[in-house]
């Protein structure tokens, strides 16, 4: 079984009963970046386990503003390392991406830049925010040229 599915059902069993609009919104960046990984040519664990913990402060310490980002990296950081299923080198690709997902502008590691993009494509298939600032349209508009190849 995939890493990325064993941190699936971690997941699952931590946010039992939690805010079901971002546990749905944190499985829907799952998919998306399993697909962008694909045509990335990243490693789709990385980026699963990432997207699927991107919002783990939301859900778990019901954080919803801009700190979640920081305190979700740290709280993803501490689960990995607890489960034993990453390196420390993958931990930190990692908890990095989750730290930076919301700098939307700023420009990180290709982890990073994944992570971003999925959250963005979830929110607008899902119709789950109004908020398309150009920041947000910019990062949708790059998007559709990467599915040609894929």
């Amino acid at each position: 079984m995939e890493r990325s599915n064993l941190v699936l059902q971690e997941f699952l069993i931590l946010t039992k009963d939690q805010r079901i609009e971002v546990i749905l919104h944190s499985y829907g960046v799952f998919l998306m970046t399993k697909l962008l990984a694909k045509t990335r040519n990243l490693n789709p664990d990385l980026a699963c386990v990432a997207g699927l913990l991107h919002d783990i402060s939301k859900v778990v310490d019901g954080v919803d503003d801009l700190t979640h980002a920081k305190l979700g990296a740290a709280r993803a950081k501490a689960m990995l390392g607890d489960n034993k299923l990453f390196s420390g080198n993958e931990i930190a690709i990692i908890e990095q991406a989750i730290k930076h997902h919301m700098e939307k502008v700023a420009l990180h590691t290709p982890y990073d830049e994944l992570l971003k993009d999925a959250d963005v494509l979830e929110k607008y298939l899902s119709q789950t925010t109004d908020d398309w600032t150009s920041i947000h349209g910019k990062r949708l508009a790059s998007l559709p040229r990467e599915f040609r190849g894929a």
